[in-house]
């Protein structure tokens, strides 16, 4: 998990942290929500670009 991007790992864990108690609609508002905004993160462009290149992505 430590090769992961630090951005998405936080993300899921604020995520974990907030969703007991949640309502299911609440919960996929939230994940949405979380989904758009980490698609306009630099660890999502650097994945992207890695993945093309055939190289490890450095976060």
């Amino acid at each position: 998990m430590a090769k992961n991007a630090p951005t998405s790992l936080r993300l899921t864990k604020e995520l974990l942290l907030s969703l007991p108690g949640m309502g299911l609609e609440d919960g996929f508002r939230l994940a949405a929500l979380a989904n758009a905004w980490v698609r306009e993160t630099g660890d999502l462009r650097e994945g992207i670009r890695a993945f093309f290149e055939k190289r490890p992505p450095r976060f």
